[in-house]
């Protein structure tokens, strides 16, 4: 250390070309580095999705969710797998413990489907695998609309349009949610004419395929030449469908002509979509793992202007812009960070009262933060609101070492010693001191490296980048500063200007006054003891009543609508009250620039990935708002408005507007905010608790958007076979089920090429036969003799109802039931509903657990809670080796429980809910607040060391220690300032950490320099002499 010193402060050139370099590295880093909203986390969590079209949910449950469930619950790391199902869909999602290889899981996944697929029914489509990475979430969604009549927007989208903007660097896919009809050959067949003829529906499907085939019939050579053989017999338009021989009947071809018509046309409609009354198609663009979410976004909108020139007519509305929010969130807390730092060189230039001192202090901040860039870019990373996060808290400590190192430079200079020896010695003598302090602060992080959990991953970056901040500024304070300091600053006693003259008079009545108050609290030892144990109690009791959150709501300018309509209420009908609405919600929202609404299911089934039921009498409406600093009214304001508006809306079963994106998982406060989970296979027993916990709910303040995941049904129609009569015939069940399918759905026969894109052609029997009862109970069966029977000789019919959706955790059926907040905090309604619950009568079998953000912020409190705890213990053995004491170190400790006492009061004044964020910032005071003490009990020392009596000691060292102490805390508190007050989009993520680390570190600081001197004095006087 000492060596370093004098290596920086003789070879001043050295140490300059040293910082350049790093500072020039730095910048380039900075304009390399990709811009995203949060680092590139990998959640843990694979889902497996499987179409299994035209099943109820029952069916999908017992056919494909249970068959899915054993096999993947068998791989290794699983901590949970949920289920999802309902009406054609499969979900089934597999949540490994943190920390999993995801690359080596999907593996494993892989596997395991590859051995159950046969186990699956026939016509279920291939299961696909569904990655939750936040970062691929889709950064951009927009629809595409148009007044046009004489174009297929549908294909022009998936033809021409998101071909385009897949070509561009950095895009991943693009995939079309809704919208629109698809391109389809369908293939109408007359019943009477099949039963007439003696076909079934199969001899249909096989005389088409048998027609399109395209085979490679091997190669023959002919003299020296080898010749590939191919067979090309693919159809190429629908008009040559109807010439396909069926079969022969009494010596005749029976062409498809005779029995079916062919309709060149579409599939049917399971959606609708407008943007501001307009129709259109919507669909999303997804950006390729690690590119720059806003430089994608920018060329895609640069494009998109271009194919809007390309097709007159269509216009392209950009519904939800990922890269919007982090513009303006990045960037708003960049313009905090500047600010901050004019700030503390303000502070530092008025505290020092001299220019030349002010100008060597503040140095370190630019070369500190940029160079922390060049960190970033090694490890790969991005700038984020987590990594600049961390750079907004250092800006106020990267001077603190700076300024103990300046401040006792300058002492020794005023004491007439020569430039080189007063930066010499003066760096010498409190390098022990600031290094000390500076690995505190650099070790209360390693808890936060190491936790698992989403707290772990999330602030795994801050826990590293704030670390090499400090570290960097260490190194800095040790070498640049002294040099700087023996090169620029010149003391002469006679000619000292009108702000140090100032500055020098207020210290002088600072130390004065500390002076006083520091003997009088020396004579009352029991006193000051007293009142800092009822302070520190006082301040657990606050904090312990304080209103509690998971993660602070962003105002993303964004509200989300959800209505449903009454069960077996059609898509036509649900599309024309949601279309309705567009035209009040534009009267009631001026703030909207954007409404988009959407009707029925999605294309790939992309509700049910997110844990929302989708059907015929379902809807959401999306309104995009401008930004949060050009209205008057927050997103969630207008969601409150528009629920008051509509609430029991005539014809409505349910509509509720919110700012978040409703689903059953959740990440910083996406998904609901209280789910109870209620787990037995018993439907009607686990429906009867579910509403009865609804009703309790409902009865808490506060509670609004109440949900219960598991809806009952549409009305369906149940085949029940009859064994015995289906064995008569040589039938099974599953042939049986397979032909009525084949018959009623429908069944995709091939396809053909047209365009460059895949058009399916689809058999089934005409609409007549397909709404009637009667007919369905006449439907011919063919049997393996070549007879056909009628299905009402095989089965009876029965009408019956099952859940829309059923769920399943860990092969265990649940529903749940869930709710947003408003006007009231998580942990206050968490605290009423268990209070309620206790006295809940579970059936047996039935049992019930608090989930939802509740859960979530449970866990990561008590994570935190652990890693304040661990960080404590590793700064105190930090200082004690140190030190070489276990008594020093004991000593300083007692800075870290007025730090508590001083968040509590910070968020009792302000009114800020306590969440997350705010703990992370209660976690990391633990390693800033012992600094100050470790300054005033270092000098102590020294001056033992020295030879000075113990009162003496004590008052002359907290007085000669008052003036840097203060500065570098005044330092800290207003670098953070413009963090803690900001009010820019964004803000509300990062102002609780700034009042957080501003409260417990102005408490712990006036507290600090009364209670560690008398602390100090006792264990001197009487511990140390009973001890040694």
């Amino acid at each position: 250390m000492i060596k370093l010193i004098e290596l920086a402060v003789s070879r001043p050139t050295l140490t300059f070309a040293i910082f350049a370099a790093l500072l020039i590295a730095g910048v380039v880093s900075l304009g390399l580095l990709p811009i995203d909203f949060l680092p590139d986390i990998n959640l843990p969590v694979i889902s497996v999705i499987t179409t299994y079209p035209s099943s109820g949910s029952f069916d999908v449950e017992k056919l494909v969710t249970q068959t899915l469930e054993e096999a993947l619950s068998a791989i290794p790391n699983v901590k949970d797998v949920t289920s999802y199902s309902q009406e054609n869909i499969s979900v089934v999602t597999v949540t490994f413990n943190w920390g999993t290889d995801l690359d080596a899981a999907a593996g494993d996944i892989r596997d395991a489907l590859d051995r159950v697929s046969p186990y699956l029914p026939d016509e279920a489509e291939k299961p696909v695998l569904f990655k939750f990475d936040v970062t691929q979430m889709p950064i951009l969604i927009m629809a595409a609309t148009t007044e046009r009549k004489d174009i297929d927007l549908r294909e022009i989208v998936d033809k021409d349009i998101t071909p385009e903007l897949a070509k561009i660097d950095g895009v991943g896919s693009t995939i079309i949610f809704s919208g629109g009809q698809k391109k389809q050959i369908n293939v109408i067949v007359d019943k009477s004419k099949l039963d007439g003829y003696g076909f079934s529906i199969q001899n249909v499907v096989d005389a088409i395929k048998a027609e399109n085939v395209t085979l490679p019939a091997g190669e023959i050579e002919i003299g020296k030449k080898s010749y590939l053989v191919r067979v090309p017999a693919d159809i190429k338009q629908a008009s040559e469908l109807e010439g396909v021989v069926v079969g022969l009947r009494g010596g005749k071809i029976i062409r498809l002509s005779d029995i079916a018509t062919v309709v060149d046309s579409y599939a049917e409609r399971i959606n609708y979509m407008s943007v501001n009354k307009k129709p259109g198609v919507m669909f999303g663009l997804y950006k390729r793992s690690g590119a720059n979410t806003v430089k994608v976004s920018s060329a895609v909108i640069k494009r998109i202007r271009e194919l809007e020139e390309k097709y007159p007519g269509v216009k392209i509305n950009v519904i939800v812009d990922t890269s919007d929010f982090i513009k303006k969130s990045v960037g708003n807390l960049a313009t905090t960070v500047f600010y901050a730092a004019i700030l503390v060189i303000l502070v530092t230039l008025l505290l020092i009262g001299r220019f030349d001192s002010g100008l060597i202090i503040s140095s370190t901040i630019p070369i500190s933060l940029i160079v922390v860039f060049l960190f970033l870019y090694i490890k790969g990373s991005t700038i984020n609101m987590i990594s600049l996060s961390a750079i907004a808290i250092s800006i106020g400590m990267v001077v603190d070492n700076a300024i103990v190192v300046l401040e006792n430079v300058f002492y020794h200079r005023q004491k007439g010693e020569s430039p080189r020896q007063s930066a010499i010695f003066g760096a010498q003598e409190v390098s022990e001191a600031i290094l000390a302090s500076t690995t505190t602060t650099v070790v209360i992080f390693l808890p936060l490296l190491i936790v698992k959990g989403l707290v772990g991953v999330l602030f795994r970056e801050l826990a590293w980048a704030v670390p090499i901040t400090i570290s960097i500024s260490l190194f800095s304070a040790l070498t640049l500063t002294p040099m700087m300091g023996s090169k620029l600053i010149f003391y002469n006693p006679q000619k000292v200007g009108i702000l140090e003259r100032l500055a020098g008079k207020f210290h002088n009545l600072l130390e004065n006054s500390y002076e006083k108050i520091l003997t009088w609290a020396l004579k009352h030892k029991k006193l000051i003891l007293l009142f800092a144990f009822l302070f520190f109690v006082a301040g657990v009791l606050i904090l312990t009543q304080l209103k509690t959150e998971f993660f602070p709501e962003s105002d993303e300018n964004r509200v989300i609508g959800t209505i449903e309509m009454p069960l077996g209420t059609s898509l036509e009908s649900t599309w024309r009250l949601t279309d309705s609405l567009q035209s009040e919600i534009i009267e009631l929202v001026p703030e909207a620039i954007y409404i988009g609404c959407r009707a029925g299911r999605t294309d790939i089934g992309l509700g049910a990935m997110m844990g929302m039921a989708e059907s015929p009498s379902k809807s959401m409406i999306i309104l995009r708002l401008v930004d949060k600093d050009k209205r008057k009214r927050s997103s969630k304001d207008i969601a409150e408005e528009l629920n008051r508006r509509f609430k029991n809306m005539l014809g409505v079963k349910k509509i509720y507007f919110t700012t978040q994106q409703q689903g059953g998982a959740g990440f910083m406060g996406m998904g609901k905010a209280i789910s109870v989970e209620i787990y037995g296979d018993d439907i009607l027993q686990t429906d009867s608790v579910a509403n009865k916990i609804e009703a309790m709910i409902s009865g808490i303040r506060g509670a609004t958007g109440i949900l219960v995941s598991r809806e009952p049904g549409e009305e369906e129609i149940q085949l029940l076979i009859d064994r015995d009569r289906a064995r008569t015939v040589g039938l099974v069940p599953a042939a049986i089920a397979s032909y009525v399918r084949s018959a009623i759905y429908g069944v995709q026969a091939t396809s053909i090429r047209r365009g460059g894109s895949d058009i399916a052609i689809f058999v089934q029997l005409d609409s007549l036969s397909r709404k009637n009862v009667e007919t369905l109970e006449n439907l011919m069966i063919p049997t393996p003799t070549g007879k056909f029977v009628p299905l009402a000789n095989l089965c009876t019919i029965h009408i019956a109802r099952s859940p829309l959706v059923i769920e399943r955790k860990n092969k265990m059926r649940y529903v749940r039931v869930e709710c947003d907040l408003a006007g009231i905090s998580l942990g206050e309604f968490t605290r009423e509903l268990n209070a309620k619950l206790k006295h809940l009568y579970l059936p047996q079998g039935v049992s019930i657990k608090v989930a939802g953000q509740a859960k979530d912020q449970a866990e990561s409190f008590s994570t935190l809670l652990l890693a304040f705890i661990v960080g404590v213990l590793l700064v105190y053995l930090v200082m004690a080796a140190q030190f070489e004491s276990f008594l020093d170190p004991f000593i300083i400790i007692f800075s870290v429980p007025a730090a508590v006492t001083g968040v509590a009061l910070a968020f009792l004044i302000t009114g800020v809910t306590f969440s997350v964020m705010s703990f992370v910032g209660l976690v990391m005071l633990v390693g800033i607040v012992v600094n100050n003490a470790i300054v005033l009990v270092d000098y102590m020392n020294i001056l033992r060391w020295r030879g000075h009596p113990l009162d003496e000691v004590i008052v002359m060292g907290a007085k000669r220690r008052l003036r840097p102490v203060l500065m570098t805390t005044l330092t800290t508190i207003f670098g953070l300032i413009p963090l803690a007050l900001s009010k820019a989009q964004g803000s509300e993520l990062w102002n609780p950490l700034g009042i957080s680390v501003i409260g417990g570190l102005f408490v712990s600081t006036f507290i600090t320099l009364v209670l560690v001197p008398v602390i100090y004095s006792i264990v001197e006087k009487r511990l140390k002499r009973i001890l040694f």
